[in-house]
């Protein structure tokens, strides 16, 4: 006889590594989730940038005077602004050209952003 609820066999995601679940601060999300991206060999500088920024907020690395890559900071606010302006040039009748103007937008701000604290630091 069958017993109801409890583990199915090979039900859930595709096993890599065993996992943990945890509660993280919403303020922590990005740097996670960047970190996690960097971790499986997925992501890009902009990941290490978000990571590497998150790390200098900490009050551990602002105690110690410490602070981010700031040449990396600039090459990504420069590769950053070169995808806005494609997404931004794209014409208005392709497909889905509003989605990408304001994927465009989303990225101006946060190279505003990035570029704000390569000069002035976090505080400025």
């Amino acid at each position: 006889m069958k017993t109801r609820n409890g583990k199915r066999e090979n039900a859930g995601r595709p096993k890599s590594e065993p996992s943990k679940t945890l509660r993280i601060p919403e303020g922590a999300i990005d740097a996670v989730e960047a970190f996690i991206r960097l971790y499986k060999n997925n992501g890009d500088i902009n990941d290490y940038v978000v990571l590497n920024i998150a790390v200098a907020k900490t009050k551990w690395c602002q105690d110690r005077g410490d602070f981010t890559d700031l040449p990396l900071i600039k090459e990504a606010v420069r590769e950053m602004r070169k995808k806005a302006e494609l997404l931004d040039n794209v014409r208005f009748d392709q497909p889905d050209a509003s989605k990408k103007w304001d994927e465009a937008d989303q990225i101006t701000k946060l190279a505003d952003e990035w570029e704000k604290i390569s000069r002035y630091g976090l505080d400025g």
